[in-house]
């Protein structure tokens, strides 16, 4: 009797131990399960960025132009929802001089870490064609494209001429008259206006400006007469009535303003747009470009960064970062090929 007692407790306890090893076991099993789901995700979490170790500081985003402009605009959006998904202050850095050469270069030979990145604009793929650029477009590793837009040419409200056939008139009228403003020599903004005076056959200057604000504000004060860039810039300019747009640079009709003629509809062949974004140096690793492109891309992606975008009148174009820098590339060579070098 006793010893059939015992059995009976010495099997309960087995039993006992054996179901508590069997829900270890499972235990284990589901949190190995749960991790390994968790690296092989394509969608960066916060435990994956925490896994790099990055970022452990702030990170610093070279605008090579001054404050005001359409990049300075674009970056400070981003920068401003970004820090939320990134998990780290994003610093913008203002690096104006040589037509975007000043900030393209630091920012180009920066350290490869992931902590200055650079905002890019088509100008990057212009100045080493046209300029001694200490730097090459290989130097920098896209990673994502935030906007792309086309340009307008914009006169200041109050003088002869409301629109384009007036404008040029008025140019054909009184040769050497008329100035136009760019954000720099070799931009996109400045080829066009080279492109403008020679297709429309006038005789006008053309003044380099260290940024698209500085040209603004000259087209403003009245140092210049027209200047060719995107509605983001001038956007409030133009409702406020100080500025007036004439025509733009693309084939078709832009929506922001739909009364606005094509420069084709004008029988004159001068394409002007320009694309931004933020690279990196090219030797920056790829986990930390992930980290990066992940953090911006929902950003991007945030309502609230779209309806700022939208009330600047910016685009919200995205690109991965392997297909941006493609586009980098790419631009490049088509530059490369118009220019003939």
């Amino acid at each position: 009797m006793f010893m059939s007692k015992g059995r009976k407790v010495v099997s309960l306890i087995l039993a006992l131990i054996m179901a508590v090893a069997s829900l270890t076991a499972c235990s284990a099993s589901g949190s190995g399960s749960s991790n390994t789901s968790g690296s092989t995700n394509g969608t960066e979490t916060a435990k994956e960025q925490k896994s790099v170790d990055f970022p452990k500081k702030p990170v610093t985003i070279i605008v090579p132009f001054s404050a005001g402009g359409s990049a300075d605009l674009t970056t400070r959006i981003l920068a401003s929802n970004a820090e939320e998904y990134l998990g780290q202050t994003i610093i913008v850095e203002n690096a104006p001089g040589g037509g975007g050469m000043v900030g393209q270069n630091k920012g180009a030979q920066a350290k490869p870490d992931g902590y200055t990145l650079t905002t890019v604009t088509t100008s990057v793929t212009i100045n080493p064609l046209l300029n001694e650029a200490p730097f090459s477009v290989e130097d920098f590793r896209g990673i994502i494209q935030l906007t792309e837009e086309t340009d307008f040419l914009v006169v200041q409200s109050g003088k002869e001429y409301t629109n384009f056939e007036e404008f040029i008139a008025y140019a054909k009228k009184n040769p050497n008259t008329i100035k136009f403003g760019c954000s720099g020599k070799g931009t996109t903004d400045d080829l066009a206006n080279e492109a403008m005076i020679k297709a429309t056959g006038i005789s006008a200057s053309n003044i380099p400006f260290d940024g698209s604000g500085l040209a603004i504000t000259a087209i403003l004060g009245g140092h210049v007469d027209a200047i060719i860039g995107g509605p983001s810039s001038f956007d409030n300019h133009i409702k406020e009535g100080t500025l007036i747009p004439i025509a733009s640079l693309t084939e078709e009709r832009n929506q922001m303003f739909p009364d606005v003629p094509t420069i084709k509809e004008l029988g004159y062949d001068v394409y002007s747009g320009a694309w931004r974004g933020i690279a990196a140096p090219d030797d920056t690793p790829d986990e930390v470009v992930q980290v990066l492109h992940e953090a911006f891309k929902k950003a991007m992606e945030d309502p609230e960064y779209i309806e700022q975008m939208t009330n600047s009148q910016l685009s919200v174009n995205y690109l991965s970062n392997e297909d941006f820098s493609n586009k980098i590339i790419n631009t490049y060579e088509m530059y490369k090929e118009a220019i003939g070098k």
